[in-house]
């Protein structure tokens, strides 16, 4: 009997586990920026009890956009950044009380290192620390927002400029004319 309760418990255990990361749902807004900008991707908390807090690592190609700051969400989510050349580790830890249930939980900042237009995306997966005696690691679904790299505009000289150019020339034009003779 005793080995049947043991197990009972033990499946029980495992199928709220498995039952928990289908309630920790995360999400990101897409941003856009052209080169030297900095770029703001929010992740929100839609659904979970973020109590403890949990790990992420955001990875993004690094010929296109460099890290530059990590927010927390709130004055109760405490974020530690690990950065390298092409991704962010990331600790967040929740000191408020009740548990943080949805909303904003961090903010990654990146600067557009390159002009080249286009969408190059943020992969950020992760896992949160429920708040049972024996804490698990229960992960989130991975999300894949996109940085979009705008198109440069050039500078065009204005109308006034060009009207002035082209009377200068006008004149050089005047002013240079050379009289030929034939003789013969």
């Amino acid at each position: 009997m005793k080995n049947r309760f043991s197990w009972l418990l033990a499946a029980a255990l495992c199928l709220s586990a498995g039952a928990a990361n289908a309630n920790y749902l995360i999400r990101a807004d897409d941003a856009a920026g052209k080169l030297g900008d900095t770029v703001t991707l929010n992740v929100f908390l839609e659904s979970g009890d973020f109590s403890y807090g949990g790990n992420f690592s955001i990875g993004f190609d690094a010929s296109k956009l460099k890290f530059n700051d990590l927010l927390g969400g709130s004055a109760d989510l405490f974020p530690l950044a690990l950065p390298s050349t092409s991704a962010v580790d990331l600790s967040l830890a929740n000191f408020g009380v009740p548990p943080f249930s949805s909303g904003l939980l961090f903010s990654v900042l990146f600067d557009i290192v390159n002009s080249t237009p286009g969408d190059t995306p943020v992969a950020i997966s992760g896992f949160a620390y429920d708040d049972q005696i024996f804490p698990n690691e229960i992960p989130f679904d991975s999300i894949t927002p996109v940085v979009t790299i705008l198109a440069q505009q050039g500078n065009v000289p204005e109308p006034g400029v060009l009207g002035l150019l082209g009377m200068g020339l006008a004149a050089m034009a005047c002013f240079s004319r050379k009289v030929f003779t034939i003789t013969g």
